[in-house]
């Protein structure tokens, strides 16, 4: 990033307003991605066939214990 020093106050209020609507538009997306993820898992489990919550083996229980729930899905026989 260039010498900011010589650079008018009036440049510098723009930088500082373009950083921080790009800071807000990165966590409006991940936002966006986390809402789609979960209406897609949603859609999933609705859909017909056995499915089970995977469980976590007792080490990594505590690391993840704010991640979100993984599920498997019964392989379907191929005809």
């Amino acid at each position: 990033m260039p010498d900011l020093d010589n650079i008018p106050s009036r440049i510098k209020k723009e930088i500082a307003s373009s950083y921080r609507e790009l800071e807000e538009r990165k966590q409006r997306l991940q936002k966006l991605e986390k809402l789609y993820a979960d209406m897609a898992l949603q859609k999933e489990l609705k859909k017909p066939g056995r499915k089970r919550k995977l469980k976590l083996h007792e080490d990594e229980e505590t690391d993840n214990q704010t991640s979100r729930p993984v599920y498997k899905w019964r392989a379907q026989r191929k005809r």
